[in-house]
């Protein structure tokens, strides 16, 4: 998934999780907040992140009527309310409507109060900052609650409750010292492993969805090789679904271990144990079935996964993302062919080659292949309903279908345009894709939205089909729901290139993503705004650094910090841009394509791609990677400037812990009636003078004055 949305908003729009049981009376220190709630019917449930706290209180599991305190770090809601109600302008759009801003009082201080409705839905905001955090009291409900006398005395007397007292003190986070041969063991350390016992050479998938009985069955006819001699046993994984049948050419037999109830998506492990051994480099076939009553996979929001439905068979719409409803094991790479049958009136759709579909007693099967053996991070998915399509072709050859519901023509074909559009510049970077076909599904989940690439196939949910003929993405702010519209077809289309033409690390192929989401900006608007949109990603790194410890973007521990959207999806674009500065276009774009066509169905790590880099443009680019894929953090230069006379004397330093950057550093001088000199400074140590002759007075000196690297600047 993309970022595309401000971390402040993610923060208070996350789903709650399960409930605790909470008293009449609650208070926190850390928050320095005290309340009364009407009942114990209203429970609490913590939605915070990092150092960013947020509590929700609610007597409904929709969390429709709501308090909710919220407190922030100042860098991530800089004007307050105002930030505030910026973000939900332009994620909410025209639903949302100011009623009031102004002055009030709270809990005996003076506050900000801010008023507004979403879709029937009225929310007060009250405001004010303590020391280097922001304090919001949230009271929200529908309409009809706001306008029954008993329930708003209810919410009233919350806020008549609320006491403030001086919070406990919170330190900013460090950023990780992990050094880069530590982050190289750790990697080296995840990626040893033996050779596998087994593979799995082709899956053969026949699926039956009933759409009415919200039923799946499946049945996986896969072929197996033995690598070892002796091989007595093979274990597979799946999620969800339950195996009902096991059987194959030989004696054997199975058993399965399940997952806890409340762990939707957490493997179950199907064992095969063969009566007689197989010698090496035996193959065999064995069916696998499966089944669902009820297929229908719900989470939480977690830190990575943004999307609630994961897998569902409805009447209205059928998908399925992160389910494996058929045995995989740990590579995934097999080839694949699978069928999906579905009523008369449906279309089932996946990934591959599409085979031609056949009609039988009501019913009519789908069937796609796919010969190219490659790691997946997911399985196959699928979605099926009664779907329209349309499709265009990319410059390089590969077709681009869109599936959507009767009606939705025009919104359909301009998600063809878009994707045609997107292609050209993803071949142009990572070269032609090793399949030909590429479809998106529109899906409607029971709840929340989904937008997600699977091979082959990308599903998009309601909330990312509005209309797209007249998004500006000029300005490089990417929070707007137009702009989410548009960017979540280009985005996740990158991610056939980037995770499952060659797998990519994921925190790697979610920051290519959003950089080639700055190269259509700029292919739709130019240098300038691709500029932008390379700043809106340096500001949301720097605000993410305020919710936790900052790590470097190869080391595995990226996946325990709060920070870590604004590492993988906003500080890995800006690195990538940086790169390019470094190579220019010609080097850059020939150095991913040969990332790209030498690593091609395999699995990559950052060192290989450092690697070619460094053969294709002729130099050792090692160092590079080593300072920003290896070191968590980003330079903090101080300058200070002395003029004497026509003597400009400019003085840099590197004020950061630890070892020097290698900076390649712009100034611009200024002086009265615009007079300007540009001049580049190398600071390779921690620190530089530049000395420059300056025939004029100098008003300002501007460091790195494009925001080419990222970095933080103070002067003296």
């Amino acid at each position: 998934m993309p970022i595309l949305a401000l971390i402040l908003y993610l923060l208070f729009q996350s789903p709650p999780s399960a409930p605790a049981a909470c008293g009449v009376d609650f208070s926190s220190d850390e928050i320095g907040v005290s309340l009364t709630l009407p009942s114990a019917a209203w429970k609490q449930s913590d939605h915070g992140q990092g150092r960013a706290q947020v509590l929700v209180f609610s007597p409904q599991a929709d969390i429709s009527t709501r308090c909710s305190v919220l407190f922030l770090p100042v860098a991530l809601i800089p004007d307050g309310l105002l930030t505030r109600e910026e973000v939900l302008r332009q994620v909410a759009g025209e639903k949302y409507k100011r009623v009031s801003y102004g002055p009030a009082e709270l809990a005996g201080r003076a506050v900000d109060l801010l008023v507004y409705t979403v879709d029937g839905h009225t929310t007060r905001e009250h405001g004010l900052r303590r020391g280097d955090f922001y304090f919001i009291f949230q009271l929200a409900a529908p309409d009809e609650v706001w306008n029954d006398p008993a329930a708003r005395a209810q919410l009233d007397g919350i806020r008549a409750s609320l006491r403030l007292r001086a919070p406990r003190s919170a330190p900013a986070p460090e950023a990780a010292r992990t050094t880069p041969s530590q982050i190289r063991s750790k990697r080296r350390a995840a990626r040893l492993t033996t050779e596998e016992p087994f593979e799995i050479l082709r899956h053969q998938v026949a699926v039956d969805l009933d759409p009415e009985a919200q039923s799946l069955r499946a049945r996986d006819r896969l072929r197996i090789r033995s690598n070892l001699a002796g091989l007595s046993e093979i274990g597979l994984t799946y999620t969800h679904v339950n195996v009902e049948h096991v059987e194959s050419s030989v004696p054997l037999s199975w058993n399965t271990r399940g997952a806890p109830n409340d762990e939707p998506l957490a493997p179950r492990t199907l064992t095969v144990e063969f009566a007689k051994p197989l010698s090496a480099g035996e193959e065999l076939s064995i069916a696998v079935e499966t089944a669902s009553d009820d297929y229908f996979v719900s989470i939480d929001q977690q830190l990575v996964q943004e999307i609630a439905v994961v897998g569902q068979v409805r009447a209205d719409s059928c998908f399925s993302s992160h389910i494996a409803y058929y045995p995989v094991d740990e590579v995934n790479d097999a080839a694949v062919e699978l069928a999906l049958t579905v009523p008369v009136g449906y279309t089932a759709v996946t990934g591959g080659d599409p085979l031609p579909p056949v009609t039988a007693q009501g019913r009519t099967t789908f069937g796609y292949r796919t010969d190219l053996r490659s790691p997946r991070a997911l399985p196959f998915g699928f979605a099926a309903g009664k779907y329209i399509a349309r499709t265009g072709q990319s410059r390089g050859g590969l077709n681009l279908t869109v599936y959507g519901k009767a009606g939705e023509a025009e919104l359909i074909q301009q998600r063809v345009d878009v994707a045609v559009e997107a292609a050209s510049i993803f071949e142009r970077m990572m070269g032609p894709l090793p399949w030909s076909h590429v479809r998106f599904a529109h899906v409607t989940p029971e709840r929340k939205e989904t937008g997600v690439s699977l091979p082959g196939l990308i599903l998009l949910s309601d909330g990312f089909f509005g209309d797209l003929s007249n998004v500006d993405l000029s300005s490089g702010n990417l929070n707007r729901s137009d702009v989410l519209d548009l960017l979540v077809v280009v985005d996740e289309l990158s991610h056939q290139w980037n995770f499952y033409s060659v797998s990519l690390p994921n925190e790697l192929a979610e920051g290519i993503s959003s950089f080639t989401n700055a190269l259509f900006v700029e292919r739709r608007h130019g240098r300038s705004a691709y500029r932008k949109t390379i700043d809106f990603y340096h500001d949301a790194y720097l605000a993410a650094l305020e919710l936790d410890r900052d790590v470097a973007i190869a080391d595995p521990a990226i996946y325990q910090t709060q920070a870590y959207r604004g590492i993988a999806f906003c500080k890995v674009p800006a690195v990538i841009d940086m790169l390019r500065s470094e190579l220019g276009d010609e080097l850059f774009f020939r150095s991913w394509r040969r990332v790209f066509e030498q690593l091609r169905g395999q699995r990559a790590d950052f060192d290989e791609i450092a690697l070619l880099f460094s053969e294709v443009a002729g130099r050792d680019l090692s160092w590079f990677f080593d300072q920003w894929f290896f070191r968590a953090g980003c330079p903090r230069i101080q300058m200070d400037q002395q003029q004497t006379g026509d003597d400009l004397t400019v003085t840099l330093r590197q004020t950061h812990d630890g070892e020097p950057y290698r900076l390649r550093v712009e100034l611009l001088v200024r002086g009265a009636g615009d007079q300007t000199q540009r001049r580049t400074v190398d600071l390779h140590t921690t620190e530089a003078v530049k000395k420059i002759d300056c025939r004029f007075e100098v008003t300002e000196v501007i460091v790195d004055p494009g925001r080419k690297l990222l970095r933080v600047v103070n002067r003296d």
